[in-house]
């Protein structure tokens, strides 16, 4: 059985994610690095990095993603249908 992971833990380790790319430009400028370069590693890196901790989000907490009013709602009328034709059947 899996769990998820608590929202503390992910918070922490999506502040981690972000002072390290913070910290990308002024490695990437100490080691001589072009400025476009830098830019363009940082960017692709940004977007990489926190797309996976978004999925990571997504496959942790997959019930904040789905529909799920709208399918109680719709198992709601569903089931008062039922009991209304029920009680009109003669």
């Amino acid at each position: 059985a899996t769990f998820p992971v608590p929202p503390s833990y992910h918070r922490h380790g999506s502040r981690a994610i972000v002072l390290w790319l913070g910290s990308l430009p002024f490695v990437m400028e100490g080691l001589g690095c072009h400025p476009l370069q830098t830019a363009v590693a940082v960017m692709c890196t940004t977007f990489l990095l926190l797309g996976i901790d978004q999925i990571a989000i997504e496959v942790e907490q997959p019930l904040d993603v789905l529909p799920l009013h709208e399918f109680a709602r719709g198992m709601s009328n569903d089931v008062h249908d039922v009991l209304e034709a029920w009680t009109t059947m003669p």
